[in-house]
């Protein structure tokens, strides 16, 4: 008895493999969509996320800011103003301080893929400026000790230090400005030592939005392969209406991007919105995956 070969017949393994693959394609986007927001939301246990370190760089910003504020605005000794305000002198090198300490925030803020290297060269140039800072400080007030009567912050008291008491004062808040350039330094170090530890063990804000930016445009892709697939006639309504895998692969590409925009909501913003768009991603493809299984078995 003769087979009479129908469309459905004709074309019925080519949307069963299609359907198949994308399904395949589909698990694997399920799997890294879960594993990129465990990761996100494990990450204060790694180290600080990119608001944290931010804000940590700037209030070492501020600090600084502060201390060429505190340095131009000192009691000076008359006889010690030119040196004080003068080439090398601590308002023109705290003010060296704060581009410096701006370009570090700068560096951090490089989109990926920058691997951090222009933060890490503008922590090394605010170091080394610090550096010199303390070093010109020191070498000032022990030029003012030194070359007390040459000039003229000399005390007529033979007790003490030898110093007029301005002079002495000046030196103090020499003294304290050294020390707090010494703790911002180390503040600003820190905060990048803790951000490199947790990009070498974490996700940072900036990986964990590439990682979903890419996972965006593989759910597109996968929607555009699905809305391209060629159903046998017979099941031409069920691909493409209600429910069925073409509606949900464009439901699939939404979420996807709603996982993105509960990524990028500020601060005091939890997490909830990404991880809720997360589970429904989730659960859109269970339902995309149960449906293209009862059309590839009533296409067979």
């Amino acid at each position: 008895m003769a087979t009479t070969t129908t469309l459905a017949d004709a074309t019925s393994p080519e949307y069963a493999i299609g359907l198949a693959e994308a399904r395949r394609t589909l698990s694997l986007l399920v799997e890294e969509m879960t594993t990129t927001n465990r990761v996100f939301d494990n990450r204060y246990s790694t180290g600080p996320d990119f608001g944290m370190t931010r804000d940590a760089i700037r209030t070492v910003i501020a600090g600084v800011q502060a201390l060429a504020g505190q340095a131009a605005t000192m009691e000076v000794p008359p006889t010690l103003t030119g040196l004080h305000g003068g080439s090398g002198g601590p308002i023109e090198l705290t003010a060296r301080l704060v581009p410096l300490a701006e370009a570090v925030l700068a560096g951090l803020r490089l989109p990926f893929p920058e691997d951090g290297s222009a933060r890490r060269a503008a922590l090394a140039d605010y170091s080394a400026a610090s550096e010199e800072f303390n070093t010109a400080i020191n070498d000032l007030a022990d030029r003012v000790r030194d070359d007390a009567e040459d000039l003229g912050v000399a005390s007529a008291e033979s007790e003490g230090d030898g110093l007029a008491e301005d002079a002495a004062l000046y030196l103090e808040e020499l003294s304290g400005l050294t020390a707090t350039a010494t703790r911002l330094l180390g503040d600003l170090t820190d905060a990048n030592q803790a951000w490199q530890g947790q990009r070498d063990i974490g996700a940072s804000f900036r990986q964990t939005e590439a990682a979903v930016l890419d996972f965006i445009e593989r759910t597109r892709a996968l929607e555009a392969t699905v809305r391209d697939l060629t159903p046998p006639a017979d099941l031409a309504d069920r691909h493409a209406g209600p429910g069925g895998p073409v509606e949900l692969a464009g439901e699939l590409a939404t979420l996807a991007e709603d996982v993105l925009d509960g990524l990028r909501l500020p601060t005091p913003d939890d997490g909830t919105a990404r991880r809720a768009a997360a589970a429904d991603y989730v659960a859109t493809a269970d339902r995309f995956n149960a449906i293209a299984e009862q059309l590839i078995t009533q296409s067979e």
